[in-house]
């Protein structure tokens, strides 16, 4: 037998002699937390760290918090409840091995079959490996197969040598990139799958299990309890490792079932009743057995399964009592819950205060007891201590504990004042007091103990604060001390010495007092000060000075320049209470944190946590509990036994978070997946429900998330350990789900896949109903904007008809009284010249009265008469007039080339009546012979300018002329026409205009008149 045989022998013998002290940390997983079954006998953890494992009643998944189940009851395509291997490849499927053939589950959790040579669906499929030259290859009853995409079916590797093909399988694992280790029967092989060739070949008694160890070397497991390093160039044994056990008084070795190598370097070896052993790379040799005390140890011996992950992963599956995780990175924390002595007795109740003995040996304050603990052995001896009451016998908690220079133990029991414990005798020596010294001695109740530097015991009591000196046993009180007199009369709970000799005093409720002898002071913290809470528990400082106090609302630190800051669950805490305080020597305040354990560090201000995944009891820690040892080793007290460890090897490497939303729960349809994905929903499955996790495997607890749906969120929720985020009846349009999550709520972890959501609009959001409807009620308002203006019209039609006919009725009435009027002047002209027996004269005027007559009764019964027609009347007229007044004036009528007067049409008689007034009273009353001129032009579009102008008296000289006659009343003519113009405005555009100007001469005499009468044609 080798050394190295040797020496790893004798190291398993001493490990397995102390279970108390595990150098990792086990966390359990069976049928109670919802596994299928607890014959967990093969595992795989995917890509996105989600733990698979399989179980003779069906395939398992967990997230960290909780186990999904399936069976081939609910899923046909699995091959078989009863699993044999798993892996997962490259492409995030998992596939799974059994008697009954195999199945791969892919991102969205469906389950398809591997079917070979076409048809075959049952075959033995005792493990499954990826390469890369084949990818996925499944070794089956009926030869290895890869899947080849380009045919789209399942194809044999014919070329498979004779002795791996042939044989009875027991192991594979792969070695390295296309390589394999093969066991057949007794033959050891590594089969390169890129160059078809076996590169090591070599025959081993019984082997059971092989896996890498490094390049040049693999490790075989053998059945008789051997583990042998090979070198696979030279087949040359680098090292033997002889497992064996213990069995009542006999030595025996170690059946093993699987070898494996972890993800730091060590062997992992599963055992059948010896528990879980690891081989590290110096050969030494740690066993890892069932210790119904102990909640951090392997749940059962009989391991079958010991998987290895990428990221130090450990998970040990048992063959009846489920899947066990820890992290070979992880160095947690040793952790006694149950003391037990000689005789049997337990104790597993809280702890109040520890001090060292000496020797590995500690005392142990308890709820009913004082403790001797020896933790190299674990063995303890129980010293009650009982109060004779009239009610009885009790024992009585130990308080405070408190060891002097000379080594005698000074304690404290609930309600019983001071004793000393004779560990001579065994025996608790009662404190007399004098309670005339004060209340504060005389107070029965004492919280604290401490030994300071000149060798005094200083006593924090329920009334204030007193010292003894042990030599002399002599008490000093301070009720009456100039300065610690303000400590009097109050709840003394917690006592520090710092490195200046200022004690520190930690009260119930009333705040911190900092006392320095060598200068005379006093000083008092309490919330005005800024302090996290008035109630202190303990004291701790830093390498720089800077005092840290613990309290119910987080902890303070006090440094020199009294500049407070305070840490709570708002910047870092896990909790907001903090009970002890101590300092590594690294110059680290670590502070008990009600379930967690706080490091942190002065200089970077970094807040690390430790909690039940480092080992830590998860029952909550003390009081004033904390202690450390002088090898530098801490204690700290709980609810439930203590903890202990060196602060410089507790290592915790947690798995690095691996965040991923993997299902979406849409109006009651779960839908799974893996990657990024990409859902376009119907509007009527606007319900939504994502899930999501952060997985790590050592307990996915306490977990800060943050998540977040662009589109719809303004900011990012945030919560503990919250698994889901809902969204009831989200509006149609574009979202994209974001999360991550975080340990320290520093570090945060991005989720390694998104979820975009497109909510389809309902009918009436889409675009084209959108403007379908907008069109539709355009076409609607116009509609009804037509109808309504069709009837407006209609009714102005109505009514421009009604007025135009009642025009046309006032014009014909005007026009009914114009033609007498004219007709009566004529006939009083011709009378005159009968009269006067001017037959010729009277013969040519009725000649072209008739001529005149003729005209006006045409145009009598018409609205409007050509130009040209209007223009021969007003001619014959002028001349009727001149022979009337024996040729007194002179006219002219000129009408412009544009003046188109055989189409244009205006009103009838609408010229002759300014005629008529400019020769009758403007011409006639000139004494010597006047003139006449009539101008036709266009001055615009359908506007016939008529200008009438003559050189008579003028207006102002006719109506003097006027007066002087009988009668005053306006000219029937001109009235009329005036009236006529008023008409037809209303009905024409642009309006008829008539414009009467007086001309003046030179010597501003009046030299006639003009009339611009403006006729739309």
């Amino acid at each position: 037998m080798t050394r190295l045989t040797i020496a790893g022998i004798v190291f398993l013998l001493l490990v397995h002699a102390s279970v108390w002290g595990q150098l990792i940390n086990f966390s359990r997983l069976n049928t109670s937390n919802g596994l299928s079954g607890n014959n967990a006998q093969s595992v795989s953890i995917d890509n996105n760290g989600f733990l698979w494992i399989g179980t003779s009643n069906g395939l398992n998944v967990y997230d960290g918090y909780t186990v999904t189940s399936f069976v081939k009851e609910e899923h046909p395509e699995m091959a078989s409840d009863v699993v044999l291997h798993l892996v997962s490849d490259s492409r995030n499927r998992t596939w799974m091995g059994t008697y009954s053939g195999a199945s791969w589950i892919d991102e969205n959790r469906a389950f398809h079959r591997v079917v070979i040579r076409d048809s075959i669906t049952k075959f033995n499929c005792p493990t499954i490996f990826e390469t890369s030259k084949y990818g996925v290859v499944v070794y089956t009853s009926k030869g290895q197969h890869y899947f080849d995409s380009t045919a789209g079916k399942w194809k044999e590797l014919a070329w498979m040598p004779t002795e791996i093909s042939t044989g009875h399988f027991i192991d594979a694992e792969p070695f390295a990139q296309d390589k394999v280790i093969f066991i057949i029967d007794s033959l050891v092989t590594i089969l390169d799958y890129q160059t078809r060739k076996i590169i090591f070949r070599q025959t081993f008694a019984k082997p059971l299990s092989a896996c890498p160890v490094s390049d040049t070397s693999i490790a075989v497991g053998l059945h008789t309890g051997w583990v042998s390093i090979v070198n696979i160039h030279s087949g040359e044994k680098i090292a033997d490792y002889e497992l064996i056990n213990k069995l009542g008084e006999r030595t025996i070795n170690t059946h093993l079932t699987e070898v494996r190598r972890a993800a730091n370097g060590d062997l992992l070896v599963a055992t059948d009743f010896a528990g879980l052993i690891i081989i590290d790379k110096k050969g030494n040799i740690t066993r890892y057995t069932h210790d119904p005390l102990n909640t951090g140890s392997i749940s059962a011996n009989n391991t079958y399964r010991a998987f290895a992950g990428k990221k130090g992963e450990v998970v040990v599956g048992t063959q009846a009592s489920g899947a066990n995780m820890a992290n070979i990175f992880n160095k947690p924390a040793a952790y006694t819950r149950i003391f037990s002595d000689k005789k049997g007795e337990l104790y597993d109740n809280y702890i109040t205060r520890i001090v060292e003995e000496g020797n590995g040996t500690f005392w142990v304050g308890a709820n009913d007891r004082l403790i001797r603990w020896n933790k190299e052995t674990s063995e303890s001896a129980f010293y009650h201590y009982y109060l004779q009451s009239p009610d009885g016998i009790r024992p009585l908690e130990i308080r405070a504990l408190c060891k002097d220079r000379s080594g005698r133990l000074w304690l404290s029991a609930a309600g019983d004042g001071l004793c000393i414990f004779d560990k001579s005798s065994d025996r608790f020596i009662k404190v007399n007091r004098d309670t005339s010294l004060g209340k504060a001695v005389a107070s029965p109740y004492i919280y604290e103990l401490q030994l300071l530097s000149d060798g005094s015991v200083w006593v924090g009591s329920g009334s204030g604060l007193y010292s003894i000196d042990p030599a002399t046993m002599k008490v000093s009180t301070y009720a009456t001390h100039p300065l610690l007199k303000e400590v009097n009369g109050k709840m003394v709970i917690g006592l520090f010495e710092d490195k200046d000799h200022r004690i520190w005093i930690a009260t119930h409720g009333t705040g911190v007092y900092c006392y320095d002898k060598s200068r005379n002071k006093i000083e008092h913290f309490t919330i005005k000060e800024g302090m996290s809470s008035d109630l202190v528990y303990g004291f701790a400082q830093d390498n720089a000075g800077n005092v840290y106090v613990a309290s119910s609302h987080g902890f303070t630190i006090i440094p020199e320049n009294r500049k407070l800051q305070i840490y709570n669950q708002k910047n870092g805490l896990r909790y907001e209470r903090c009970e002890s305080m101590l300092k590594d020597d690294n110059g680290n305040i670590w502070i008990s944190n009600t379930k967690s354990l706080a490091k942190f560090n002065p200089i970077t201000k970094q807040l690390t946590h430790y909690e039940e995944n480092s080992g830590l009891s998860i029952n909550g820690f003390r009081t004033n509990t904390a202690f450390k040892a002088a090898n530098g080793e801490m204690f700290w007290g709980s609810e439930s036994g203590i903890n202990y460890f060196f602060p410089d090897k507790l290592v915790i490497t947690p798995s690095l978070l691996q965040v991923s939303v993997f299902s979406m729960d849409t109006n009651d349809t779960m839908q799974y997946f893996g990657g990024n994905r990409y859902f376009a929903l119907p509007y009527s499955k606007n319900d939504i429900t994502l899930h999501f996790t952060a997985i790590n495997l050592n307990g996915s607890k306490n977990i800060e998330y943050r998540y977040k749906l662009e589109g719809y969120d303004k900011e990012w929720h945030a919560g503990t350990d919250i698994r889901e985020a809902r969204y009831p009846s989200l509006p149609a349009g574009n979202y994209t789900f974001s999360v991550k999550a975080s340990i320290d709520r520093i570090n945060w972890t991005e989720s390694n896949n998104k979820v975009s959501l497109y909510i389809v609009p309902p009918i009436w959001q889409r675009w084209w109903f959108i403007v379908a409807m907008a069109v539709l009620l355009a076409l609607i308002i116009h509609t009804i904007y037509r109808y309504r203006v069709q009837q407006i019209r209609e009714k102005e039609k109505l009514k421009a008809e009604y007025n135009q006919k009642i025009a046309e009725i006032e014009m014909k009435a005007l026009r009914a009284q114009m033609n007498p009027h004219f007709i009566f002047n004529c006939l009083n002209s011709i009378n005159r010249y009968i009269v006067k027996s001017d037959h010729t004269t009277a013969s040519l005027y009725l000649t072209r009265f008739s001529k005149l007559i003729r005209l006006i009764l045409d145009n009598s019964n018409s609205k409007n008469v050509l130009l040209s027609n209007e223009m021969e009347a007003l001619r014959i007229y002028i001349e009727m007039e001149s022979l009337r007044f024996n040729n007194k004036f002179t006219y002219n009528i000129i009408i412009d080339k544009e003046v188109h007067a055989d189409i244009m049409e205006v009103p009838p008689l609408i010229i002759q009546p300014y005629v008529e007034n400019a020769i009758w009273h403007g011409l006639l009353h000139k004494e010597t012979a006047g003139h006449l001129d009539i101008h036709l032009s266009m001055t615009g579009d359908n506007m016939l300018q008529c200008i009438i102008q003559d050189n008579g008296v003028g207006r102002e000289k006719a109506k003097e002329y006027k007066s002087k006659s009988a009668t005053t009343k306006k000219s029937l003519g001109m009235k009329l026409t005036e009236d006529r113009i008023s008409i037809l405005n209303k009905h024409t555009s642009p309006n008829a205009s008539i414009t009467i100007i007086d001309l003046v001469a030179d010597d501003r005499e009046p030299a006639g008149t003009r009339v611009i009468l403006k006729i739309p044609v």
